[in-house]
C-alpha cells in the first residue's frame, strides 16, 4: 500500500523508515493530516497516495525545518550544493557547527544526516561507516537522486515550526488524522537523542491538546516505548499495539537486538484502513458513473 518512497532523504535517530508499514494500517482516514514531530519525515513519506486530502506537518527543530523548505524551494540550488559535498571527516567535522545561510545549512544537514551513523551529528566520531550494502557513499548517492521526488511531495503540504501544543490546536478543526512521534519518555531512552527533548510534564500538555483534538472529533494515534506515563496515566483507555523494533550494528553491541515499541490510538480498530486500502475510484463522466455503481452494488469495488 505504500507509495515510492522508502524512508526519508535525511537519516534522523528514532525514526520510523522500518516500522512505518508496521504501523501505517493502524492510522484512521480523515480529510486533514497532521504530523506535530516530522523529524525526517519517513512516515509522512510512506503514507499511501490518497490516504489524506490535505497534510500540515511541523517540527520544533530549526534545522529540521530549514532543510525541508529548502528542498522544497530552492530544489536544484540544494541538489547541486549536496553533489558537490564530499564524504569525508573533515566534511562532515566542519558541517558540525551550523549555518546562518538557509542553503548553506540545509546543505549541512545533508552532510551531517547522510555521513553520520544513524543519523548522529553531535561529534566527529559519529562520522558514517558501514560495509556492503550498507555502504554509506553508497546510500547518500541513491537519496541525492531522488531529492527532486521528495522536494515535490511536499509542494502541496503545509509546514511549520514550533512547538506542538501549538501547532496541533492552531490546525486542528475536529476532522483530523493526527500521527504523533514525540521525543521519547526520560525514563525509557538510553540517551539523549534530539535537539529538544521533552520532560516528563511536557508529555502531559501534549497529552492534554491532543485530548482537546479528539474530544472535537479527530483521531489521534502517537508512538513511543511502554511506560508508566503513558500506559498508566495519560493513555491508560487508548486502545495500544506492540511492534518489534530492529537495532543497528552499534546498538547490537548493548546486548539488545531489537526492542519492543507501542502504537496507542484513541479509536476503535474498526476505524483502521488496514494493510490493503487503496482510494476509491472516481467516475468522471455519466457512463463511468454508471459502470461505478453496478461494481459497486455487485461488491467488486468498495464505497469508500
Amino acid at each position: 500500500m505504500a507509495n515510492e518512497f522508502v524512508g526519508s532523504c535525511i537519516v534522523r535517530r528514532g525514526g520510523k523508515r522500518w516500522v512505518a508499514p508496521k504501523i501505517i494500517p493502524h492510522f484512521a482516514k480523515a480529510e486533514l493530516y497532521l504530523e506535530p514531530f516530522f523529524g525526517g519525515g519517513s512516515v509522512y513519506y510512506a503514507l499511501p497516495t490518497g490516504l489524506y486530502e490535505r497534510y500540515a506537518v511541523n517540527d520544533l527543530d530549526k534545522s529540521i525545518y530549514t532543510f525541508f523548505s529548502v528542498l522544497r524551494d530552492r530544489t536544484e540550488e540544494l541538489i547541486a550544493a549536496c553533489e558537490l559535498s564530499p564524504f569525508s571527516k573533515d566534511e562532515f567535522a566542519a558541517c558540525l557547527e551550523k549555518s546562518e545561510d538557509p542553503l548553506e545549512e540545509a546543505r549541512r544537514v545533508w552532510v551531517r544526516t547522510r555521513q553520520g551513523f544513524n543519523g548522529t551529528a553531535t561529534h566527529v566520531g559519529n562520522w558514517g561507516r558501514g560495509d556492503g550494502t550498507n555502504w554509506p557513499p553508497k546510500r547518500a548517492e541513491g537519496k541525492l537522486r531522488q531529492l527532486r521526488e521528495y522536494a515535490a511531495a511536499l509542494r502541496t503540504t503545509a509546514f511549520d515550526n514550533c512547538d506542538a501544543i501549538e501547532f496541533i490546536p492552531h490546525w486542528d478543526r475536529g476532522h483530523s488524522f493526527i500521527y504523533c512521534d514525540p521525543p521519547y519518555v526520560p525514563e525509557t531512552r538510553r540517551s539523549d537523542m534530539y535537539e529538544h527533548e521533552m520532560t516528563a510534564e511536557q508529555h502531559r500538555r501534549l497529552a492534554d491538546e491532543l485530548r482537546k483534538a479528539v474530544a472535537k472529533g479527530s483521531r489521534v494515534a502517537i508512538s513511543g516505548y511502554a511506560s508508566e506515563l503513558y500506559d498508566r496515566e495519560l493513555y491508560a483507555d487508548w486502545r495500544r499495539v506492540e511492534y518489534d523494533v530492529a537495532f543497528s550494528g552499534q546498538m547490537k553491541k548493548t546486548g539488545e537486538e531489537r526492542r519492543t515499541e507501542v502504537l496507542w490510538m484513541s479509536y476503535p480498530e474498526t476505524e483502521e484502513i488496514g494493510a490493503t486500502w487503496k482510494p476509491a475510484p472516481k467516475a468522471t463522466s455519466a457512463r463511468e458513473k454508471a459502470l461505478l455503481g453496478a461494481l459497486q452494488r455487485s461488491g467488486k469495488v468498495g464505497r469508500r
